[in-house]
């Protein structure tokens, strides 16, 4: 909760107060311990909203789905997956991805400018739309993904200053720079253990669409998982079969159009290479890959277990599901050891890790 608003509880509305609690992250709406969700929500609707108006929300709510960034004097917005109709629009619009100019009377209270020394802002969008012109002409959404990460290893060793000037050439030459991909027949299991342990250690209710495919993803894979001690249990036919479910996606042109789709929002929303989760360029790159793998890995199953093309509200139900959970992910330290006990923090194994068998 901003500060502003909460001045405007004690001035306005001191009822509202009661509905306000300390927590880690500053002061926050309390939630329902049953439901998990925020105390004012009543129906599926915002009682303060409803009752006061959008002057009495919070940034969070007030803003949500959309995401801020400021760039020197430019600021700029975008929306998460995590939200239904987001989600729809960036998945089966025709052109979800178009920009327009507007005047803002609101603002988030904390607004950090990524804008880094020495560089001006109209510099910014050729790097970002460079990278994500990408993802629609490399020859898969595999490839566009390990793609970014060599990119981001380069622009980490490179000035910010540089990086309008030379995205070009790094985005021209990225698919020749590839390492051979070191793939391995547990890393499925391993994102689903992945997925079960970032699910224990939040300790919080988790969205139902999120366990929906959770589930999916086990019994496709001919798996189970004990959620307190992550125990991992497989059938006896499991050995292979990830290998070929991820064979036959790879012709499914309508899965490969989703995941470019999810990708390019990824970068626009994140503001890559300039924000986004972790501390640098490499991180970042290293955990949009790994969400990737999983998002990746619940649309492979989908298809499995329908045996056919899914409809657009199971698609949709899978990308907002995961997006929901992985987007609460505040802190990436905890995703970011994870991956490194399993090695995903080499560019070879990510490679194998997103499913990039180009060559």
């Amino acid at each position: 909760m901003d500060p502003v608003r909460k001045a405007l509880y004690a001035e306005k509305a001191p009822e509202l107060l009661g509905a306000l609690m300390e927590s880690d992250a500053g002061v926050v709406m309390r939630r329902d311990p049953e439901t998990g969700y925020c105390i004012k929500l009543e129906q599926g609707s915002c009682s303060i909203h409803r009752d006061r108006g959008t002057e009495f929300l919070g940034d969070a709510c007030h803003f949500y789905p959309r995401i801020t960034r400021q760039f020197g004097d430019v600021v700029t917005m975008a929306a998460t997956l995590s939200c239904p109709e987001i989600a729809r629009k960036v998945l089966f619009d025709p052109t979800p991805f178009g920009e327009e100019t507007q005047s803002l009377q609101r603002l988030p209270y904390s607004l950090k400018d990524y804008l880094p020394e020495g560089v001006t802002s109209d510099a910014v969008p050729t790097v970002r739309k460079a990278l994500q012109n990408m993802v629609t002409q490399s020859s898969s959404a595999e490839q566009a993904m390990a793609s970014l990460v060599n990119i981001a290893g380069s622009l980490h060793f490179t000035p910010p200053q540089s990086w309008a000037e030379g995205i070009t050439m790094l985005v021209n030459s990225a698919s020749s720079r590839l390492p051979k991909a070191e793939m391995s027949e547990t890393d499925p299991y391993l994102l689903v253990q992945l997925l079960a342990g970032l699910q224990h250690a939040m300790q919080k209710i988790v969205p139902k669409r999120f366990v929906e495919t959770e589930q999916r993803i086990q019994r496709v894979l001919g798996i189970s998982i004990q959620p307190e001690t992550l125990d991992l249990t497989v059938s006896r036919d499991h050995v292979g079969r990830y290998a070929q479910l991820s064979k036959n996606w790879s012709i499914i042109a309508e899965g490969q159009r989703i995941l470019r789709r999810w990708l390019q929002a990824q970068l626009i929303v994140s503001a890559f290479p300039y924000a986004g989760f972790g501390g640098s360029i490499q991180e970042r790159a290293q955990l949009i890959a790994i969400r990737f793998a999983v998002v990746r890995l619940g649309l492979i199953c989908l298809w499995a277990e329908q045996d056919k093309t899914p409809d657009a509200e199971s698609i949709i139900m899978v990308i907002q599901g995961l997006s929901r959970f992985l987007d609460h992910l505040a802190e990436p330290e905890l995703f970011l050891g994870i991956a490194k006990d399993a090695g995903w923090n080499r560019e070879a194994r990510l490679r194998g890790l997103v499913g990039d068998t180009s060559g």
